[in-house]
């Protein structure tokens, strides 16, 4: 172990023994006292990210790519592989998922036995829509670190893109029971584990299962903010339009992200609240655009749904087809073009959307009406009912994701 690493160690070690909150102050005061102190930057932006899962408040990311500046003033890539680590980290969740792969790709060159650059590579490969290449990580993934968090819940995602529904299902399962024996005890993770499940409960239909794993969730850790709004989403698919305005009233105030607002004025005009829901899409779209990039796939969404324009739908579809080419890009952009009139196009996009096996109801309905609208009724009307038997419920409410 080289001076460096070594040191790297101990802030490591002092600071992880602390409570989040105290070792961010802990942190916060060593970069106070030596902004050059690269290691205790590097150990801050990744706390920042951590901030940024637990409360949903984009200023987190911000603090880290602040961070991760510093940690490279006068660094290289060799001496500080963490922050290399934290670079891939911080691009994925500022959906810039090449900075992303490249960055893991690096990580796994200079720590290759790490198993953090397989999961920074997985979540890159998977957004990317490189799902085979993302198969092959999540293998060695799963050798690494064998009935965890990390690859079951990597697993579950991978399985739902593909249709194997039970296997995702088991993998969910799998990411709660390992997450409820974690020592010690990490109720973060568990609560997102239990929310994870639920999500899938909810795009079966299966309202019951999704209500109890979001309520357990929030048992964990009350007013969890992803809890609360995935709950509001259910509520708002079982009409019980006040109590989910309410938790979208409350998880707003906490993290002030645009694509909530959008959820509120959804739920409003859902409701025949037209100048609530415009109040909230003004909101959303102010927050998009001043998001930039990271806004895009839900910008394309809006401009479809809530605001209707069409060519600048197809437009940021497109562009978000060249940083990713996930099924779910496909399905944006195949959206766009029908609603714009495009039908063929359309029809090319949303075959590319379902090419993985995928059973996400709403993805098989787009793609079943494009091609009704295409003239292809039998591929049509096949695609119709696989949705409807992969979620009775697919005409329900839904938040755009």
């Amino acid at each position: 172990m080289n001076c460096f690493q070594s040191i790297a160690a101990t802030l490591l070690f002092l600071s992880l023994q602390l409570p989040a909150q105290d070792g961010l102050r802990f942190l916060e005061k060593r970069i106070a006292e030596d902004p050059d102190d690269f290691i205790a930057q590097t150990q801050y932006g990744s706390r920042c990210l951590d901030e940024l899962r637990d409360t949903g408040r984009m200023e987190w990311l911000a603090r880290a790519e602040t961070a991760k500046r510093a940690a490279f003033k006068g660094i290289t890539p060799e001496q500080n592989p963490g922050g290399v680590l934290l670079e891939g980290r911080i691009a994925l969740a500022g959906h810039r998922f090449a900075d992303a792969l490249a960055a893991a790709r690096l990580y796994r060159e200079l720590q290759p036995e790490k198993p953090a650059g397989l999961r920074v590579l997985f979540d890159a490969q998977f957004e990317i829509g490189e799902y085979d290449a993302a198969a092959a990580t999540l293998a060695l993934l799963e050798k690494a670190q064998p009935h965890s968090v990390d690859a079951a819940s990597r697993g579950m995602r991978l399985a739902w893109i593909h249709g194997r529904v039970a296997e995702a299902v088991r993998a969910a399962e799998e990411c709660i029971a390992v997450a409820k024996v974690l020592t010690p005890p990490q109720p973060q993770v568990l609560a997102w584990c239990l929310v994870q499940r639920g999500e899938l409960a909810f795009r079966m239909g299966d309202f019951p299962t999704a209500d109890e794993h979001y309520t357990a969730a929030l048992a964990v850790v009350p007013r969890g903010w992803s809890a609360q709004e995935h709950l509001a989403e259910l509520r708002a698919a079982q009409e019980r339009t006040d109590e989910a305005l309410a938790l979208l009233d409350e998880v707003i105030a906490a993290t002030g992200r645009p694509e909530l607002r959008q959820a509120a004025g959804d739920v409003a005009k859902a409701a025949g609240r037209a100048e609530d829901a415009q109040k909230w899409y003004e909101q959303a779209l102010a927050g998009y655009t001043a998001g930039g990039a990271l806004y895009r796939h839900h910008l394309a969404g809006f401009y479809c749904d809530a605001q209707p324009d069409y060519p600048a739908a197809i437009a940021l579809a497109k562009a978000d087809l060249v940083e990713r080419k996930s099924i779910g890009a496909f399905d944006a952009l195949a959206w766009a073009l029908y609603l714009n009139g495009d039908i063929q196009d359309a029809r090319a996009a949303a075959e590319r959307a379902v090419a993985t096996g995928t059973l996400d109801s709403h993805i098989l309905h787009h793609a079943g009406l494009i091609s009704i609208s295409n003239g292809d009724l039998a591929r049509g009307r096949e695609l119709v009912q696989k949705s409807a038997e992969a979620n009775p419920r697919q005409q329900t409410f839904h938040f755009h994701r």
